[in-house]
Protein backbone atom coordinates (compact mmCIF):
# COMPACT_ATOMS: atom_id res chain seq x y z
CA UNK A 1 0.00 0.00 0.00
CA UNK A 2 1.65 3.07 -1.10
CA UNK A 3 -0.64 6.47 -0.72
CA UNK A 4 0.75 9.86 -0.56
CA UNK A 5 -0.57 12.56 1.77
CA UNK A 6 -3.91 14.49 0.96
CA UNK A 7 -3.25 18.02 0.98
CA UNK A 8 -6.42 19.21 0.02
CA UNK A 9 -9.44 18.16 2.95
CA UNK A 10 -11.87 19.01 0.89
CA UNK A 11 -11.25 15.58 -1.47
CA UNK A 12 -11.71 13.54 1.57
CA UNK A 13 -14.12 15.63 4.24
CA UNK A 14 -16.66 16.84 1.41
CA UNK A 15 -18.90 15.42 -1.26
CA UNK A 16 -15.62 15.68 -3.51
CA UNK A 17 -14.71 12.34 -1.85
CA UNK A 18 -13.46 9.06 -3.86
CA UNK A 19 -11.91 5.85 -4.14
CA UNK A 20 -8.76 7.71 -3.40
CA UNK A 21 -9.99 9.27 -0.64
CA UNK A 22 -10.78 6.14 1.71
CA UNK A 23 -7.45 4.24 0.33
CA UNK A 24 -5.93 7.38 1.87
CA UNK A 25 -7.64 6.81 5.12
CA UNK A 26 -7.51 2.81 4.70
CA UNK A 27 -3.27 3.47 4.60
CA UNK A 28 -3.15 5.90 7.55
CA UNK A 29 -5.06 3.58 9.74
CA UNK A 30 -3.18 0.55 9.04
CA UNK A 31 -0.09 2.08 9.16
CA UNK A 32 -0.87 3.64 12.55
CA UNK A 33 -2.03 0.27 14.11
CA UNK A 34 1.29 -1.43 13.01
CA UNK A 35 3.08 1.36 14.71
CA UNK A 36 1.27 1.83 17.78
CA UNK A 37 -0.51 -1.47 17.74
CA UNK A 38 -4.34 0.28 18.82
CA UNK A 39 -6.80 -1.32 20.76
CA UNK A 40 -10.12 0.45 19.06
CA UNK A 41 -10.02 1.90 15.78
CA UNK A 42 -12.80 3.63 14.42
CA UNK A 43 -12.79 4.45 10.25
CA UNK A 44 -14.76 6.34 8.06
CA UNK A 45 -14.73 5.65 4.88
CA UNK A 46 -16.58 8.82 3.14
CA UNK A 47 -16.81 7.53 -0.06
CA UNK A 48 -19.42 4.47 0.27
CA UNK A 49 -21.82 7.29 1.66
CA UNK A 50 -20.82 10.05 -0.80
CA UNK A 51 -22.16 8.04 -3.16
CA UNK A 52 -25.52 7.42 -2.52
CA UNK A 53 -25.87 10.89 -0.86
CA UNK A 54 -25.42 11.82 -4.84
CA UNK A 55 -27.29 9.58 -6.93
CA UNK A 56 -29.47 8.05 -4.17
CA UNK A 57 -30.33 4.71 -3.98
CA UNK A 58 -30.31 3.76 -7.32
CA UNK A 59 -28.08 0.58 -7.61
CA UNK A 60 -27.04 1.29 -11.90
CA UNK A 61 -25.70 4.91 -10.19
CA UNK A 62 -23.97 3.41 -7.27
CA UNK A 63 -22.49 -0.02 -8.49
CA UNK A 64 -19.43 1.28 -9.48
CA UNK A 65 -18.38 3.03 -6.66
CA UNK A 66 -19.27 0.04 -4.05
CA UNK A 67 -17.67 -2.29 -6.43
CA UNK A 68 -14.72 0.12 -5.66
CA UNK A 69 -15.44 0.65 -1.66
CA UNK A 70 -15.97 -3.00 -1.16
CA UNK A 71 -12.18 -3.88 -2.84
CA UNK A 72 -11.15 -0.86 -0.20
CA UNK A 73 -13.06 -2.64 2.64
CA UNK A 74 -11.96 -5.80 1.80
CA UNK A 75 -8.18 -4.87 2.25
CA UNK A 76 -9.39 -2.98 5.66
CA UNK A 77 -10.81 -6.20 6.38
CA UNK A 78 -8.48 -8.43 5.33
CA UNK A 79 -5.70 -6.86 7.78
CA UNK A 80 -7.55 -6.55 10.52
CA UNK A 81 -8.73 -10.01 10.75
CA UNK A 82 -5.19 -10.98 10.87
CA UNK A 83 -4.44 -8.88 14.06
CA UNK A 84 -7.36 -10.86 15.75
CA UNK A 85 -10.01 -7.65 16.02
CA UNK A 86 -13.38 -7.91 16.52
CA UNK A 87 -14.91 -6.30 13.03
CA UNK A 88 -18.31 -3.84 13.20
CA UNK A 89 -19.22 -2.64 9.59
CA UNK A 90 -22.07 0.33 9.81
CA UNK A 91 -23.05 2.64 7.22
CA UNK A 92 -23.83 6.13 8.62
CA UNK A 93 -27.49 6.59 6.68
CA UNK A 94 -30.13 4.52 5.79
CA UNK A 95 -30.96 5.81 1.82
CA UNK A 96 -34.13 4.97 0.34
CA UNK A 97 -36.03 6.44 -2.67
CA UNK A 98 -38.40 9.51 -2.38
CA UNK A 99 -41.84 9.57 -3.72
CA UNK A 100 -43.40 12.84 -2.86
CA UNK A 101 -41.32 15.67 -2.25
CA UNK A 102 -41.18 19.48 -2.14
CA UNK A 103 -37.58 21.15 -1.43
CA UNK A 104 -37.24 23.88 1.07
CA UNK A 105 -34.33 26.13 0.48
CA UNK A 106 -33.58 28.23 4.26
CA UNK A 107 -30.68 29.71 2.50
CA UNK A 108 -32.74 31.85 0.20
CA UNK A 109 -34.73 32.63 2.40
CA UNK A 110 -32.88 33.88 4.89
CA UNK A 111 -31.13 36.34 2.89
CA UNK A 112 -34.36 38.28 2.39
CA UNK A 113 -34.73 41.25 4.71
CA UNK A 114 -36.21 40.70 8.12
CA UNK A 115 -39.55 42.09 6.70
CA UNK A 116 -39.88 40.09 4.02
CA UNK A 117 -39.00 37.17 5.77
CA UNK A 118 -41.23 37.37 8.13
CA UNK A 119 -44.58 37.76 5.62
CA UNK A 120 -43.54 34.59 4.29
CA UNK A 121 -43.81 32.75 7.80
Amino acid sequence: MNCKPHSDNFLFLNTGADSASSQWIEYTFVYTDKKYDTTLTLIYLPHLDYSQQKFGPDISKIGAHLEKEDKIDEGLIYYYSKTGAKIILLSEYGIGPVLNYWILVPQKHLRLPITRLHTLI
